[in-house]
């Protein structure tokens, strides 16, 4: 990954973060194909449970304001968010903790919709540059949709973060924030060889994208030693999300009746998975009609499985990678420190936001809530922040 020195900025009041929840499940802003959005500012967005701050998160997190140095003054900035495609429902959570986070450190952001192709993000990317933003975070894009933008950027002085997603190369990035993508998968198959303890045929989807690559590497971990194959294999069309999962599952399972399980790697397919078996076994359950797997325990798969028609979901609460992120930029331009290349930096011990766990109808959230993550990283960065940064400390 490249590096840089830091661009300085000028300093303003900053805005805490709100504890007040929004019902919104639409992204939180007005996004375009072509460049800035609205900027966000006010309320927290999203359905993720507000934790009650714990003396060891608050403690923590005043231990690492701390070994940051003295107190400084945060510059306000405008932050360039890039949105993989606001139709899937992980990319609006992400740009929910990107604008919650921002709202914390008292930054605006500004939300493009890449719109789930190539052309789009790169049209995002460049016009970011070219309206100068601070800094700029993509939602798990390759580097090649946008290696132009991504070069001016690097000319301009602006650096830019990959969150979301493993993306395979990030050498023209400063920094790329994302889970494990391969234990990720692990996790989420080893629930699905315990459901099959006599074997049976699944069927995969595929994508070329090394984050779906590493997950499905994942199951494959999991599928060692068990009787579970894998029968059949599809693609995702991250561009028509929805449909053409719905089109693709009806195909497989008319093709193969046997099939036990769908093993979806790109989130939102459970969607379309979900509707084509609405019309291919109406009502049925399994093992009267195979079980619908996925990544994300995002809202509306939530409802699926409460609806019995999604039976699982692997989930690590992704917009600790939104507070990571934004961290990085603070330290950066608050404090000239450099951008972490680790994806996902040591915070300490007990802190790793991005636990893994499988979300299913034993463990089902409160209706209309996310699950509640396992470690409160929006407890810890709000209080680091506001104990390190002498204008977010009132």
């Amino acid at each position: 990954m490249r590096s840089r020195s830091l661009v300085a900025g000028t300093a303003v009041a900053a805005l805490l973060l709100t504890a007040a929840c929004s019902d919104s499940d639409d992204g939180g802003s007005e996004s375009s194909g072509g460049g800035g959005g609205s900027s966000s500012s006010g309320g927290r967005l999203g359905d993720l449970p507000v934790l009650e701050l714990t003396p060891e998160i608050e403690e923590a997190a005043t231990s690492a304001a701390e070994a940051a140095g003295e107190p400084v003054e945060l510059p306000t900035q405008t932050i360039g968010y890039i949105s993989y495609g606001e139709a899937i429902p992980i990319s609006a959570r992400l740009t929910q903790g990107v604008q919650n986070a921002a709202a914390a450190l008292g930054w605006d952001v500004e939300v493009c919709d890449g719109q789930s192709t190539p052309q789009g993000q790169l049209t995002c990317a460049t016009n970011f540059v070219n309206t100068g933003v601070a800094a700029i975070l993509t939602n798990g894009m390759p580097q090649s949709s946008i290696a132009p933008a991504l070069t001016q950027a690097e000319a301009a002085g602006i650096p830019v973060i990959n969150i979301g997603g493993f993306i395979g190369q990030e050498d023209l990035f400063d920094g790329s924030i994302y889970p494990d993508e391969a234990q990720f998968g692990e996790v989420l198959g080893d629930w699905l060889v315990e459901e099959l303890p006599d074997g049976g045929e699944i069927a995969t989807q595929t994508f070329q994208a090394d984050f779906v690559i590493q997950r499905l590497e994942g199951l494959d971990t999991s599928l060692e030693g068990t009787d579970v194959t894998i029968g059949d294999t599809f693609d995702a069309d991250a561009a028509n999300l929805i449909p053409g999962a719905q089109q693709a599952v009806s195909s497989s399972l008319n093709g193969n009746p046997d099939i036990q399980a769908y093993y979806l790697t790109f989130s939102g397919s459970e969607i379309g998975a979900a509707q084509a078996m609405q019309v291919l076994r109406p009502g049925a359950q399994f093992p009267e009609r195979p079980m619908i797997l996925t990544f994300y325990a995002n809202l509306p798969t939530i409802d699926l499985i409460r609806a019995g028609q999604v039976d699982a979901a692997a989930e690590n609460t992704h917009e600790w990678i939104a507070w990571v992120a934004m961290d990085q930029l603070a330290e950066f331009f608050g404090r000239d420190t450099p951008i972490s290349t680790e994806p996902r930096p040591d915070y300490g011990d007990g802190l790793e936001f991005w636990q893994n766990f499988v979300v299913d109808a034993e463990n089902l959230p409160d209706e209309g809530e996310l699950a509640p993550p396992p470690v409160d990283f929006e407890g810890f960065f709000t209080t680091k922040w506001s104990t390190e940064f002498t204008n977010l400390s009132e």
